[in-house]
């Protein structure tokens, strides 16, 4: 038998415990007795439950920002995206998972994308890519996608949290002021 019990201890205060019962049996198949096992396990339960709480507000800022929010593995891999993802590219979040993000982007920027991923990944990079990502309706607008890296006390990246932003008007902008003093010095 294995559950969990709350002891109000005078100087702990209240503590949670896991108790675990495991009958003592004879060569007859008799129970001579229980051996008793209690483990506290109340910082545990803090951490999982502070965990929870940081992981809800993570979540709930993500879904109120207009950036498309991930969260890849030490390797790269996409293991999470925000509910914006899907209604901006039309796409569900599992065909994007892994690698498959690729596929909503411009085929003429999936090369220079991926090397960049890559130069990302070894730390050569400055973790900041611009491409073209197809929208729901078919055509492709211009963002650009950013990452920072999370290292576990190793100094191990275990996690990438990165976000990729509409930047098409901007993008045009920029390119319109280029053409146009272009014209000027070409005069």
């Amino acid at each position: 038998v294995k559950f969990i019990a709350t002891l109000n201890h005078k100087i702990l205060g209240q503590r949670e415990l896991e108790q675990i019962y495991d009958p003592d049996v004879d060569e007859d198949g008799n129970i001579q007795g229980f051996i008793a096992m209690a483990y506290d396990i109340t910082d545990q339960r803090r951490a999982e439950k502070l965990a929870q709480e940081n992981e809800a507000r993570f979540r709930s800022l993500t879904e109120v920002m207009p950036q498309l929010v991930w969260v890849a593995d030490g390797e790269g891999k996409v293991i999470w995206f925000n509910e914006n993802w899907p209604r901006v590219t039309g796409t569900t979040l599992k065909e994007n998972l892994g690698d498959g993000w690729l596929n909503v982007l411009h085929p003429e920027d999936r090369v220079s994308t991926v090397l960049n991923w890559k130069d990302t990944l070894a730390g050569v990079s400055n973790q900041e890519c611009e491409h073209r990502l197809r929208i729901k309706d078919g055509t492709y607008r211009w963002h650009v996608s950013r990452a920072i890296s999370i290292k576990d006390d190793a100094g191990v990246t275990v996690r990438w949290v990165g976000t990729t932003t509409d930047i098409e008007e901007q993008k045009t902008a920029r390119d319109f002021a280029v053409s146009e003093r272009k014209k000027i010095y070409s005069l």
